[in-house]
């Protein structure tokens, strides 16, 4: 799986799954869940596993942050929510329960959507847009990527994902690969 690396494309990707469905419901919970994916890296079955009551405070306003125990490691990390996806989770959940998962399967009442769907959508998404090699984790990588590219810091992309190395967190997000596929493209012995 690959992220995706053009700003313009997670735009039209965004807009894409909110506007398909013939449910405007199903279309604002796809949107979500890709946007909150490319925000907030969480793996897919954390985000999965969210409920209404993870976002909300008991004045029904929405957190600014909060932390979250990674299911491989042990670690726990800060994850932070900037306006933008706050104003979505905010209209998204004005008519829901606490009790409620955030992204819900059209098939039964408060059931968690599945990793099988999710990647369903984005397969659609991936489809509509001629991208390859996207996935679920495609969404976690992105994040990571966007985070490069704002900070320029490998360190900053290790942090933010929680892997145990730089080397790690470049190679998730594709960096090494790029840089080494960069570089044979330049390449040359005889230079004309």
């Amino acid at each position: 799986m690959e992220p995706i690396r053009e700003i313009e494309t997670i735009r039209d990707v965004a807009a894409f799954l909110k506007s398909t469905p013939k449910n405007p419901r199903i279309g604002d919970r796809d949107h979500l869940l890709f946007m909150m994916g490319i925000f907030m890296g969480l793996r897919i079955t954390h985000q999965l596993s969210l409920r209404v009551r993870d976002f909300r405070k008991k004045d029904g306003r929405i957190i600014q942050s909060f932390h979250r125990r990674d299911l491989k490691r042990t670690r726990e990390r800060k994850i932070v929510l900037n306006v933008e996806l706050r104003n979505l989770i905010s209209e998204y959940v004005k008519d829901m329960q606490d009790y409620e998962y955030l992204f819900q399967s059209s098939k039964g009442s408060n059931k968690a959507l599945k990793r099988e769907s999710v990647y369903s959508i984005l397969k659609r998404a991936a489809d509509a847009f001629d991208l390859e090699s996207i996935g679920c984790h495609s969404l976690r990588k992105t994040f990571g990527w966007l985070i490069y590219q704002e900070t320029k810091s490998p360190v900053a992309v290790m942090k933010a994902l929680g892997k145990p190395s730089v080397a790690d967190a470049m190679e998730y997000i594709g960096e090494t690969q790029d840089t080494v596929n960069k570089a044979l493209g330049n390449l040359r012995i005889m230079r004309a």
